[in-house]
């Protein structure tokens, strides 16, 4: 009898009973992510229209015609002139910056990203049931004459220094990883906050004519796109240019010399909102920088080795031991997992949402078609002159 029940104890259940509850969590992880796959290609059906349009104009093809005509005809100076100044204006977008915005709409929570976030956990989820495989093999090897001994006090005290480690380890990376979510979040937010109060102020400028506005606002939305396309790693564009924040202080050499002192006020403030939005790209320089593949495999080893001691304790029910280990084996899962997640800042359960970005180009956009119908409505009236 006590034969039986020792050789049942050191087999710790069958080859199902072992691997049945990692993958049940393993097909609901997994079921989990088919779901939000799919959740996040209909949505982004349904937000496709919306960045069809947001990435287009407002006004009419013969707004623009007309607009670009009136600017074409008082005469051969003027036309060159009107081509080198109003060669970008009839269009706030660029194609390159349609392809950068319906990027931005699969970027977060893609599946793909999400697969990587799940790596360690699943990890962890395939080797600690195959550890529970290779106990009898262990004890067969370290106890070849006998069955196992009670060593549970001596397995104490192997978990007392291994279970500080490895909390402590883990509380490091956990705190690593928060640490720099918060300051990327405070730092994109931020910046993006200087962003809108740069349009704002440029928008408030009397002394500058529409066209110099205008060229501020397509200075600073290619800022914008340049910092979203460095978040969402767009690979390199044609039409993308870096430290395209300087062609704001260009168009402020537009300004008359004499001017009111709100203005000199506003153009002070505005440079200096621009030599700070400058370092945006290197300040964010940290932004994909990921926890090192040997960390990992450090972590990895001292959740191995405090399940293995869970793993050798004697309870005198295998069933009470499969919990122990399955509950350790959940446990050093999970907190990969929570570690992972909070290491990739823009998807997971813990991400920065960066849509709000849209709400600073659609306002852009506004500013930008406001100035574009008040210079056309000038040189309607010039015209009629």
């Amino acid at each position: 009898m006590n034969v039986t029940e020792e050789s049942a104890t050191s087999e710790r259940g069958s080859v199902a009973e072992i691997f049945l509850p990692p993958l049940g969590l393993f097909l609901g992880g997994a079921i989990a992510l088919t779901l939000l796959a799919i959740c996040t290609s209909h949505s982004c059906r349904h937000l496709r229209p919306r960045s069809l349009a947001c990435v287009g104009p407002s006004l009419s093809k013969s707004s623009f015609t007309s607009f670009t005509s009136l600017l074409s005809n008082p005469g051969a100076n003027s036309q060159s002139q009107s081509q080198s100044s109003f060669a970008d204006l009839n269009g706030f977008y660029t194609k390159s910056d349609a392809e950068i915005l319906e990027h931005l709409q699969l970027y977060q929570n893609n599946p793909r990203y999400l697969y990587k976030i799940a790596i360690p956990a699943v990890t962890s989820l395939i080797f600690c049931p195959m550890i529970m495989i290779a106990y009898k093999p262990i004890a067969n090897f370290l106890w070849p004459d006998r069955t196992q001994p009670a060593i549970n006090e001596a397995i104490a005290c192997f978990l007392a220094p291994a279970g500080m480690v490895y909390a402590v380890s883990f509380g490091f990376a956990f705190q690593q990883v928060l640490q720099k979510q918060i300051d990327i979040t405070a730092r994109l937010n931020n910046d993006f906050s200087e962003m809108e109060l740069l349009m704002n102020l440029t928008k408030k400028l009397s002394c500058l004519k529409s066209t110099t506005r205008m060229k501020m606002y397509i200075a600073l939305k290619e800022e914008i796109m340049t910092v979203v396309q460095y978040i969402t790693e767009v690979p390199e564009l044609e039409n993308n240019k870096n430290g395209a924040i300087w062609d704001i202080l260009d168009s402020l050499r537009e300004a008359p010399v004499q001017r009111h002192k709100v203005d000199t006020a506003i153009i002070n403030k505005i440079i200096k909102y621009v030599g700070k939005l400058n370092s945006v790209v290197d300040k964010v320089g940290t932004l994909h920088a990921k926890i090192h593949p040997l960390q990992w495999a450090f972590l990895e080893i001292l959740g191995y080795s405090s399940f293995l001691g869970i793993l050798m304790v004697k309870c005198e029910s295998y069933r009470m031991e499969m919990c122990m280990s399955f509950v350790t084996c959940l446990s050093i899962s999970m907190s990969c997992y929570i570690v992972a997640d909070i290491d990739n800042p823009f998807h997971g359960f813990f991400r920065i949402n960066i849509k709000s970005v849209l709400t600073i180009l659609e306002q852009l956009e506004k500013c930008y078609n406001d100035e574009l119908h008040c210079e056309i409505q000038l040189q309607n009236i010039t015209g009629n002159k």
